[in-house]
This record gives structure tokens, sequence and C-alpha cells, in this order.
């Protein structure tokens, strides 16, 4: 019983991992659905991720976000998840600073 209750966590979690990367707004059935990750440009930013991410998380029975970092360029999400604990990470791949830098490069050559 133990080993299918960890499975189903580890499932939420891959759950909450995808919810957590899809871009709130853009999916069609439901404009809640997703977060606001990939619009934080101000610092600090981990605070700004851990308040999206609850945000994007607030429907779920329980799921909770303990904290979030911001490590190697790559948010560290530590969740409680029914009890027990997991962590999520999600590239932060902004991808207006990429057109940033891209521009950049571009002008200077």
């Amino acid at each position: 019983m133990m080993i299918e209750n960890e499975q189903h966590i580890d499932e939420l979690a891959r759950s909450i991992k995808f919810l957590l990367n899809a871009r709130r707004g853009k999916f069609y059935p439901n404009k809640n659905y997703g977060s606001l990750l990939r619009d934080i440009f101000l610092e600090p930013k981990s605070e700004y991720a851990l308040s999206y991410a609850r945000q994007a998380l607030d429907g779920i029975d329980g799921v909770y976000v303990k904290s979030a970092k911001l490590r190697n360029n790559n948010y560290i999400f530590s969740l409680i998840i029914n009890g027990y604990e997991r962590e999520v990470e999600i590239k932060n791949d902004n991808i207006l600073q990429w057109n940033f830098k891209w521009n950049e490069k571009r002008l200077f050559r």
C-alpha cells in the first residue's frame, strides 16, 4: 500500500511540474491553468516564483508549495503533497530575456 501511495505522489509531482511549466492564460479550455513563472523579471525572483507557484496550485487539495529557490537559472520548488515532501525543478528559460540577448548580439555585430 505504501509503494502505491508513493507512486501516486510521484505522478502528482510530474503533473504539477507540467502545470507550472504551462503559461497561465494560454490554455484555451481553462485560462487559469498554468503559472506566471515565465513573466518574472524583477528581483527577488525566488519570492515571485513562490507566489506564482502558490497561485497556480491554489485549487489542488493536499498540495502546498513550501519554498522556492533559484539555482543554476532553474527554479527548485519544495512541495508538500499529501504529507510527502517532493522537489520539482522548473527551467527558467525566460523568452523575453533570450530575445533581448539575441537582439543585443545582433546590434553590435
